[in-house]
């Protein structure tokens, strides 16, 4: 569907791609995202934006409209359903019972749908435990580094991209285990999912029928990371994952 041409190019809006979110920006006000397409790469985002905003006046005159671009890509970005993801991705894939091939098939519809899935019951309360333990250890160790090296870095206030860390969003950090390879804590972790998420069968075969590697020769490549936040993060209510 086009709302509004923009020098002559429409732009294509997707019907069926959008939610809803609070914008930390104005007071949490509840605001629709809408996912469009616009082919021209020589419009400034803000044409694009002014001209979605007049057309909504023009249509609308009585009401108070706000346009806002939250994102770009090259690609269609995906926008969390309505009713959320829990429905939708949860349990999928590895079950251990007969219908294992069919709950695989499931699972790898659901990641090409959505780009997640959520499979439970595969640690007991013991081994979350010891994995909990491993990633507070492994944070601690990074940012005490960050600390003595780079002084001037104040961790959830600055921006900063290491090999092994990254600062997304202030107080939202992601830490790569596999940079880390001098640690003994790293390695420890690494090895935990090896041992008690790699070995399970239901989780290998789940794996290799949604990412392939079926020949000898054929291993799944992967990274053992930690996605973490500390209190003040900003919340990320319209973000896919």
């Amino acid at each position: 569907a086009n709302i509004v041409l923009v020098e002559g190019q429409p732009i294509r809006w997707s019907l069926t791609n959008y939610s809803l979110a609070e914008d930390d920006e104005r007071q949490n006000a509840l605001t629709l995202l809408l996912q469009a397409y616009f082919d021209s790469e020589v419009v400034a985002a803000a044409a694009i934006v002014r001209a979605v905003q007049q057309e909504f006046h023009a249509s609308y005159p009585a009401k108070n409209f706000f346009v806002e671009e939250w994102s770009t890509a090259p690609a269609p970005l995906p926008l969390r359903p309505l009713g959320g993801y829990d429905n939708l991705i949860r349990d999928f894939g590895g079950g251990g019972d007969d219908d294992t091939e069919k709950k695989n098939q499931q699972a790898k519809a659901i990641l090409h749908e959505y780009g997640i899935f959520c499979q439970s019951q595969i640690l007991g309360g013991e081994e979350i435990s010891e994995l909990r333990q491993l990633a507070d250890k492994a944070i601690h160790e990074v940012e005490a580094a960050i600390t003595e090296h780079h002084p001037d870095i104040r961790i959830g206030q600055d921006f900063f991209v290491f090999s092994e860390i990254a600062s997304r969003n202030l107080e939202r950090f992601d830490l790569r285990l596999n940079a880390m390879s001098s640690s003994p804590i790293s390695l420890a972790a690494i090895e935990f999912v090896d041992k008690h998420i790699r070995s399970q069968e239901k989780i290998e075969s789940l794996l290799k029928e949604v990412l392939g590697g079926e020949g000898e020769n054929d291993e799944i490549d992967y990274d053992v990371s930690l996605i973490y936040s500390r209190p003040g993060a900003i919340t990320q209510n319209w973000h896919s994952d």
